[in-house]
Order: structure tokens, then C-alpha cells, then sequence
């Protein structure tokens, strides 16, 4: 979910996705910026993604592709 968020998507269109009730998205978005000590919607779009931290790992060990 909290790469949805970081894509910028609003409650309505992560619960569309993830074929959930809009209310249902609201409150883990609010549990899950409150775990991450982020009070808005706008930090954690700029955190790295999972892909971003496979190609770090992948480049320290020199791997490509």
C-alpha cells in the first residue's frame, strides 16, 4: 500500500486497485505514516522503492541487469 502512496495515488484509486473499501484505505494509511513517523502523504513518495534497493545491492556486488 505504501507504494501506491508513494505513486501519489489518492485513497479512491488505492482502494480501487487493491479492490478494498476507501475507508479501509484511509485508516492504513494513516497507521502505517504514523509507524513511519511521517505525518503527511508527501515523504514517503520519496523514499526509494524495493527496485531502487535490488539495483543498489545488485550494483555493490556488481552484478548487472
Amino acid at each position: 500500500m505504501l507504494g501506491l502512496v508513494g505513486r501519489r495515488l489518492n485513497n479512491g484509486e488505492i482502494a480501487a486497485k487493491l479492490f478494498l473499501g476507501e475507508t479501509i484505505v484511509k485508516t492504513r494509511v494513516v497507521r502505517v505514516l504514523a509507524n513511519c513517523t511521517s505525518p503527511t502523504r508527501s515523504r514517503p513518495s520519496s523514499w526509494p522503492t524495493r527496485a531502487d534497493w535490488f539495483a543498489l545491492a545488485d550494483e555493490r556486488v556488481g552484478r548487472s541487469g
